[in-house]
């Protein structure tokens, strides 16, 4: 392989025509001897060879007057930033030995694309590698961020669309640099301009079924989850936009919008722009802004697709499945980019929900990262990681996330406090709950227990004999369960058969009635308290739980 490590200056001959605010003004003079390589001046003294910009005593250009941050070269007014800059930018050209290759053309044919985004500000402390070959296909390797290019196909949009993503983060909009790659093109002439009107662009997704795709995040333009024409309208739609942010605000404005990190700030700027891009075209129609901004990522590794909220960061695995959510929910994770968004929403609803009643703000906690995919079982380890194999199990998880950085406990026998408060809370997110219903109106049989949801079922037809609510009559059920279920004491051992939850969601539901919800929080993160606070112990109010069952029915 022939390696080539080139420094790019950032006065060429195409900077100065592209630079076209500083020749309106200043133009050339006539005595500039124009056939003079760029870094040569028509001067006696030594050039200063650190700083290809050096300037030199001369009358030639004392008619010009530039910018407080411009510096006079080769008569234009250059600002002082870019000049700077191109002492930092590199590229690195990698060439195969075996390919008969006109390097020189090459580079010459990338210098101009590298040179268009180091003229605009886009390539600020950045290095660039291509990878040249005739056997190459146009990609950017997201391990080695290097840009792999055919040498058939140099002048196009792969080239600078692969750049682009070279120089962006992974997590940055890739609608938006979609969108800027084909500014690019059009401007370099590598493509055609997309002739459809904004109009007509923006009104295929003014309804609510499609609106989420003027998102531009990763999952709307990747096939997994947006295909065929409604792929080529998010296409069309990614172009437009960008060419109207560029015409009325600026390359550079552009991308600074791309290089925002936080989540509030790039949601407050992009959803202002959506809108106003809208109301131009004519629409009476608004976005509301994302409650929880979502950044994707277009590198999710070995995973199915990747996001990050303010909260933790999330992968998805394609062996993720659950048999029993499919066939409850449908495959709510993978079917569209709406449903999951809907759901990512939803998870941080819910640990909006949970942090407002657990979460101790005293408490530093660990960087989140949260998997779902194909493990035995969900668990939270401890570290800051939540493994998943059902999202019904979040809530759960995440209370343990959340509880067990202030909880004080032994682990040998104290188990079942710690699931006892993930099992109460947790038993009001969605998905767990619809879960539960399933479990006792379908008739289903938890983990070969001997009493099965359906004779609480019976139980409460034989004594309300009426329809069963189940969001009404849920904590009705479950106390029918641990009636019928005569295994109280059970709430104290450590193997946590599944039935246990009903049993935690019973006696929690008692001691908040007995003694108050800030009683409760206190007793569960510390077991040695429990007779300072109630004056009785946890076998005793145990006890007096199953007194209080026994005679609700019997």
């Amino acid at each position: 392989m022939l390696i080539s490590k080139i420094k790019f200056f950032l006065i060429i001959l195409i900077s100065i025509f592209l630079l076209t605010s500083c020749n309106d003004r200043y133009p050339l003079t006539e005595n500039l001897d124009t056939d003079l390589p760029l870094t040569e001046y028509p001067s006696t003294e030594t050039p200063n060879t650190d700083y290809p910009f050096t300037e030199y005593p001369s009358t030639e250009y004392l008619d010009i007057e530039c910018l407080d941050d411009e510096e006079i070269v080769n008569g234009s007014c250059i600002d002082s930033e870019l000049i700077e800059l191109s002492k930092d930018m590199n590229a690195v050209y990698i060439f195969d030995e075996e390919d008969n290759i006109v390097k020189e053309d090459v580079i010459d044919n990338i210098e101009v694309i590298v040179d268009y985004l180091l003229i605009r500000g886009i390539t600020e402390d950045k290095e660039i590698t291509y990878n040249v070959s005739i056997d190459n296909i146009n990609y950017l390797n997201s391990y080695n961020n290097h840009v792999y290019l055919n040498i058939d196909h140099i002048n196009s949009f792969d080239t600078v669309f692969h750049t682009l993503l070279g120089l962006y983060s992974t997590s940055a909009n890739y609608g938006l640099i979609y969108g800027l790659a084909s500014y690019i093109s059009v401007d370099l002439s590598y493509i055609e301009e997309e002739n459809r009107t904004d109009k007509s662009v923006i009104s295929y997704f003014l309804m609510e079924e499609r609106e989420d795709l003027m998102d531009l995040t990763f999952p709307t333009l990747d096939e997994s989850y947006t295909s065929g024409y409604l792929l080529e309208n998010v296409e069309d739609f990614a172009q437009h936009f960008a060419r109207y942010i560029i015409e009325n605000e600026g390359i550079k404005s552009f991308d600074e919008l791309l290089n925002i990190s936080d989540y509030n700030q790039f949601e407050s700027e992009y959803n202002v722009r959506l809108n106003r891009y809208i109301r131009t075209n004519g629409f009476a129609y608004e976005i509301a802004m994302n409650e929880y901004p979502i950044f994707f990522d277009r590198n999710p590794l070995n995973y199915h697709v990747k996001w990050y909220t303010s909260r933790a960061t999330w992968f998805l695995h394609e062996s993720y499945g659950s048999r029993t959510e499919t066939r409850l929910f449908g495959d709510f994770m993978f079917e569209s980019y709406k449903s999951l968004k809907e759901n990512i929403i939803l998870f941080e609803n819910e640990m909006t929900r949970i942090d407002n009643i657990l979460k101790d703000s005293t408490v530093e906690y660990k960087d989140l990262k949260i998997y779902i995919e194909e493990v035995d079982n969900s668990y939270y380890n401890r570290g800051g990681h939540i493994f998943l194999r059902s999202v019904r199990s979040f809530s759960h998880e995440y209370i343990h996330y959340i509880t067990y950085a202030y909880m004080d406990y032994d682990t040998r026998n104290d188990e079942w406090l710690r699931e006892g408060v993930a099992c109460f809370y947790s038993e009001d997110f969605y998905y767990q709950k619809k879960y539960y219903e399933y479990l006792i109106l379908d008739a289903r049989i938890l983990n070969g227990s001997i009493n099965k949801p359906e004779n609480a079922v019976t139980m409460f037809g034989e004594i309300y004999d009426r329809e069963i609510d189940f969001e009404k009559d849920r904590n009705e059920l479950y106390d029918m369960y641990v009636y019928l279920s005569e295994s109280y004491d059970d709430v104290f051992q450590k193997d946590r058969p599944f039935k246990h939850t009903f049993l935690y969601i019973s006696l929690n539901n008692y001691f908040i009635e007995t003694y108050g919800e800030e009683t409760y929080k206190l007793a569960f993160s510390n077991r040695s308290i429990i007779t300072d606070l109630t004056n009785k112990t946890w076998e005793e109010i145990v006890n007096d739980w199953e007194q209080y069952i026994k005679a609700k029915y019997e």
